[in-house]
């Protein structure tokens, strides 16, 4: 036992950690390498431009013996128990509120919980690098924390295929959960993760441009044709219509969440073209492609868009240079209220098509930790309307609760909020897709797009990788083949 703030904590020997594990059925994603690890990273916080460091998980529960090797039980007391102990790993650091913000904020959450409940816990910091990897330890063993945050859908469902997971749905009701922003889609009808925070990308409007070119951005731009018009006035005065910089692989697969979220009918069709269950002429597969050369071709977007990272494009938008440009909560919400304004993504053609991306960075029970109750307690306790504030005065972030009510000087914020409340729920298509398949089969042919290739060149490479990357990785497209059928029931 190692002691780290006055409280005792077990850690894996760190040679474990360093080998990591082979963990359940899914070999191919037991990826335990650094590098495996960081894969996730630009993923979840790839809009923010941090390029090793940038996210940050949690886990909570208690160090002890090993539970159940089950798959995700229906058997749980819905009795939220008192006392016990709860081991808490985390590392939020890649939150907002300035160095050292989200570890007060818990460290001040978990002293409130503990004075309420009795629920002990124990406290140790990990850096995001050994995230992943300290998760398979624990899963290896059957021997680790009840509670664990991850990232929401694919990535998090892997530990569900794996089998190592609860239902959270057999330990909190529906009345609560219904409350919950940005979830990820059930799986057999029960839920398995619960977002604490959203992670979100806005359509941010410079109003000054708007005002000058005639678009009315007071409501919702009724289609793609009426955006596309909107960012042809805006090149008609000498700015760049929509704003791109995507040399370090940050903006692009967000901006292919966009186009694909346009046109989907629901979410797992993304996960069906994969595993060629739609075909990759469908619009779900390819929207994408048709709009990057469109956009290209037509010079709507900067020309240097293929060489410019994304905070050079962020700093040239706030410079007032563009029209458009898709951001995160974070730099949307600092903008000035009277220059820029957060808008709705443009009305698509699909039945899910949302009003802003987002997702749910949440927590996942174990099947093998102690004090599932407890977990479960903790789970409702940060729900709860006094840390919702906290939360968001801490990190400046929004909390993934819908009875958070946002400051009233805060205009941007309160806009955003209502996007995440809208129905369709925010989703991002991406998170649909195993991690590595966004950087490798889209990332590659985003690139060429926008780098001037035709719609046929890039449509031919693209399909050529998808195929490939099916016959190399077998076992990953039998896992999500598996997700399709679990988010089906």
């Amino acid at each position: 036992m190692q002691a780290v703030r006055g409280h005792k904590v077990a850690i894996p020997a760190i040679a474990d950690i360093a080998r990591g594990c082979s963990v359940g059925s899914d070999d191919s994603n037991n990826n335990s390498s650094l590098e495996a690890g960081l894969g996730f990273v630009m993923t979840r916080r790839r809009f923010l431009g941090l390029a090793a460091l940038g996210a940050g998980a949690l886990a909570l529960g208690s160090c002890g013996e090993g539970g159940s090797e089950a798959t995700p039980s229906s058997t749980a007391s819905a009795n939220l128990a008192a006392g016990g102990t709860m081991g808490i790993l985390h590392d939020m650091e890649y939150l907002g509120g300035g160095a050292g913000a989200i570890e007060k904020w818990f460290a001040d959450t978990l002293a409130k919980f503990e004075q309420v409940t009795g629920v002990s816990y124990d406290d140790v910091p990990v850096v995001y690098n050994d995230m992943l990897t300290r998760i398979q330890t624990f899963n290896a063993a059957k021997n680790g924390p009840v509670l664990q945050t991850y990232f929401d859908s694919y990535a998090s469902y892997q530990f569900v295929y794996q089998k190592y997971l609860l239902w959270i749905s057999d330990y909190i009701g529906r009345d609560e959960i219904d409350h919950w922003l940005a979830k990820s889609a059930d799986l057999q009808g029960k839920t398995y993760i619960a977002p604490f925070v959203v992670e979100s990308d806005l359509l941010v409007a410079n109003r000054q441009i708007m005002d000058q070119v005639g678009v009315d951005i007071s409501s919702r731009i009724a289609s793609w044709n009426d955006f596309r018009d909107a960012l042809v006035k805006v090149k008609g005065i000498g700015k760049v219509g929509f704003m791109m910089g995507i040399s370090d692989g940050l903006q692009n697969v967000n901006v292919y969440d966009i186009f694909t979220n346009e046109v989907a009918e629901n979410r797992i069709d993304v996960t069906k073209w994969m595993v060629d269950q739609v075909p990759l002429t469908d619009p779900v597969a390819n929207n994408w492609i048709g709009r990057l050369v469109d956009l290209k071709s037509s010079g709507l977007i900067n020309p240097d868009a293929a060489d410019i990272p994304l905070r050079q494009a962020v700093d040239r938008f706030t410079a007032g240079e563009a029209g458009f440009m898709n951001l995160n909560m974070g730099d949307a919400i600092r903008l000035d209220p009277a220059k820029y304004q957060v808008i709705p993504y443009w009305q698509g053609t699909g039945a899910a098509c949302s009003q802003c991306g987002g997702a749910g960075d949440g927590v996942l029970m174990t099947n093998y930790g102690k004090n599932p109750e407890a977990g479960a307690r903790f789970i409702r306790f940060m729900h709860e309307p006094e840390q919702l504030v906290s939360f968001y005065e801490a990190t400046g972030e929004i909390p993934a609760d819908d009875r958070f009510t946002p400051p009233a000087d805060k205009p941007a914020l309160t806009a955003a909020v209502g996007l995440l409340n809208s129905d369709p729920p925010p989703w991002w298509p991406g998170d649909y897709l195993k991690d590595d398949i966004n950087y490798t089969v889209i990332g590659s042919n985003f690139n060429k797009a926008v780098k001037g290739a035709s719609q046929q060149e890039v449509q031919d490479s693209f399909e050529k990788d998808v195929k490939a990357y099916r016959q190399e990785n077998p076992e990953i497209i039998k896992s999500m083949e598996s997700y399709i059928q679990s988010v089906g029931q």
